[in-house]
């Protein structure tokens, strides 16, 4: 079994210990899990810690890193343009796409949850996937 982590849930698991995001973060940062992801998303990351929440850059540099050699990383090569409304989740989808991944864990219930199911990789929220996974 293989996930993409939206960039929502490794936000919530960085900065909120505990809760399920702070399990399957770790759990992918251990390699318990195989986890992909891809440029645009480690961008993504970066760009939320250093302007939003004002992060050193040392300790996003090294969370980077981590997520980076923990698990696949992947170059999606075919742009999709499956969610309108907010474009920055297509990246989300390619990653997990060309990682031929088997979920997407992610909070946005919005435009990603909603679709449940896409290409066969299924759409689940860190709560369920800690269930379905026995990450508690």
């Amino acid at each position: 079994m293989k996930v993409v982590l939206d960039t929502n849930v490794i936000i919530s698991g960085v900065l909120f210990p505990g809760g399920a995001p702070d399990r399957i973060v770790r759990a992918a940062l251990t390699k318990r899990i195989d986890h992909a992801t891809s440029p645009d998303l480690l961008t993504e990351v970066r760009r939320i810690f250093e302007k939003k929440f004002a992060l050193p850059k040392k300790r996003v540099d090294e969370l980077i890193r981590l997520l980076a050699e923990s698990g696949e990383l992947v170059y999606p090569t075919e742009r999709i343009d499956v969610v309108k409304a907010d474009p920055a989740d297509n990246r989300v989808l390619e990653c997990a796409f060309t990682a031929k991944t088997n979920y997407i864990i992610t909070g946005d219930e919005r435009h990603l949850l909603s679709l449940k199911s896409w290409k066969g990789i299924r759409l689940i929220s860190p709560s369920d996937f800690v269930v379905a996974e026995d990450l508690l």
